[in-house]
């Protein structure tokens, strides 16, 4: 919660204008403009599998980015490809720098800016002595080298801790000089963008970008505070002005769910002066009746929206009535628990495509003991949770034990395996029930149900109304983050069975 309420106050904050420029337009060598462009990328994530704004670059769209993040890096931050290449492919990469007597083996100390190559496992557990990854370098202890780098565990630009053993191939060592990049006078004026919270529908921003050098680069897309980006454009215009308005047709505002939001604004001109801004905005959620039908699970609505749990579903709805699958439900507690990388890199499940929305979530959910999948070597991700369930693993997720009071409902029985976690719930104020002393375990629970226990969990103080009627839930949506469907991969350990 900390690190969301933060990334809440920093929106804030650069809605304000409060923060200068991520990155000055201050001569630097070429060395500190290569890192400092790597560091202004942190936090990007793809859209869907390999899909990045690097690859697109490249031309080649939806593959492994981890090289050509490097190379872009490079490319923007006016370092010559005489020093480092464009390269897609980590071997090509490799060849390059050891033609050029600038490889250096793993027992070499790498200093900030080297690219450091990994040799990873294979699925037997031995290295078969080839590149599989580069990262950029920021510094190195004797144990550790700490890096920059895209394309990793959490198919994002993240800085990652390696360590210093079999698994180092080997380091690049470009060599930059001592030449400064030019100061350059990029800026931007005349900015429009949405300033109130959206309804939905469209919306068109405008703004001048603007250097006294021709800009080489600019790129625009809407995003979340996680990072996730909706829509993007990106052009090169080769002139010392652009205009923002002409790309609003590839920006849609149509299709951002509930939430807050940024728009995020880069760009680069030929002195590779570098320039990125945001700004923050909000999408209300339409079809709430906070005064009505929902009047009971507002609070517990609006709530998981502010916090980035929930961005619901296009258009500006949140579905409260619509009914959750255990992807979505898994995904919540993950993303309540501020994303955490998954230990493993392979999934547990024959179900779960790596690439997809939930992945991450899915494997950190098992390695965190808060779900087991619902058979050998599936999880069920499309499935539709039930209230038992879903008070399960919340209950799971935070660690909770036996509760200290009896038994309210009828149809909750000492043998279920949902039992302490029911009456932890009611004990706790996280749900009071379905009326008439029932807790209706097998009812499939809806998103308003699912936003108001994870809410009441988090907010202790806040109690259940009486119970009322039950919505009548409807049939969900397609997940919000949806994915092209890939291979099911082998999972690596098969964890037993539950019901939850």
């Amino acid at each position: 919660m900390r690190k969301r309420l933060l990334s809440l106050v920093l929106a804030l904050v650069l809605l304000l204008g409060l923060i200068p420029t991520a990155l000055a337009d201050s001569p630097r060598s070429r060395r500190e403009s290569f890192m400092a462009v790597a560091e202004a990328q942190l936090g990007y994530r793809e859209k869907n599998t390999n899909g990045t704004k690097y690859g697109t670059w490249y031309g080649l769209p939806n593959q492994p980015w981890c090289a050509m993040f490097v190379s872009w890096c490079a490319r923007y931050s006016g370092v010559p490809e005489s020093v480092i290449p464009n390269f897609a492919g980590c071997s090509g990469g490799v060849s390059w720098f050891k033609q050029r007597g600038l490889w250096r083996t793993r027992e070499y100390t790498p200093q900030a800016g080297d690219l450091l190559f990994i040799d990873g496992l294979e699925a037997d557990g031995t290295r078969d002595g080839l590149p599989e990854h580069v990262a950029i370098v920021e510094r190195a202890s004797a144990t550790t080298i700490y890096t920059i780098e895209g394309n990793s565990i959490n198919d994002m630009v993240e800085r990652r801790e390696r360590p210093r053993d079999e698994s180092v191939l080997g380091y690049a060592t470009p060599q930059y000089g001592s030449t400064s990049a030019a100061a350059g006078t990029i800026k931007l004026s005349q900015v429009f963008t949405p300033k109130y919270e959206l309804r939905g529908g469209s919306f068109k921003i405008s703004g001048i970008v603007s250097s006294n050098k021709p800009l080489k680069w600019v790129y625009v897309d809407i995003r979340n505070l996680d990072g996730d980006w909706f829509s993007s454009v990106q052009r090169a215009p080769n002139s010392t002005s652009f205009d923002l308005y002409t790309i609003n047709s590839g920006l849609d505002f149509k299709q951002l769910g509930p939430g807050s939001y940024e728009i995020f604004i880069e760009a680069v001109d030929s002195s590779y002066s570098y320039l990125q801004k945001r700004y923050a905005f909000r999408v209300a959620a339409t079809d709430v009746d906070f005064n009505g039908r929902h009047a009971d699970f507002g609070e517990g609505i609006q709530w998981v929206i502010d916090e980035g749990i929930s961005n619901g579903t296009s258009s500006a709805r949140f579905l409260p009535d619509g009914l959750c699958t255990r992807a979505q439900v898994v995904t919540f507690l993950w993303r309540m628990a501020g994303r955490p990388a998954p230990k493993s890199g392979s999934s547990w499940f024959y179900d779960v495509p790596k690439g997809s929305y939930y992945a991450s979530a899915v494997q950190w959910a098992v390695e965190q003991g808060v779900t087991q999948g619902v058979a050998r070597g599936y999880f069920a991700p499309d499935e539709k949770v039930t209230r038992a369930q879903f008070v399960t693993l919340l209950w799971r997720y935070l660690g909770k034990g036996a509760a200290g009071i009896d038994n309210p409902f009828d149809d909750v029985r000492e043998s279920d395996y949902f039992y302490n976690a029911v009456l932890w719930a009611y004990e706790n104020g996280v749900t009071g029930g379905t009326g008439n002393d029932h807790f209706s375990p097998d009812n499939s629970a809806t998103r308003a149900e699912v936003a108001t226990f994870i809410y009441r969990a988090m907010n202790p103080s806040e109690k259940p109304v009486e119970p009322v009627e039950p919505v009548e839930p409807v049939e969900p949506v397609e997940p919000v983050e949806p994915t092209e469907p890939v291979e099911p991969v082998e999972p690596t350990e098969s964890p037993e069975p539950e019901a939850a």
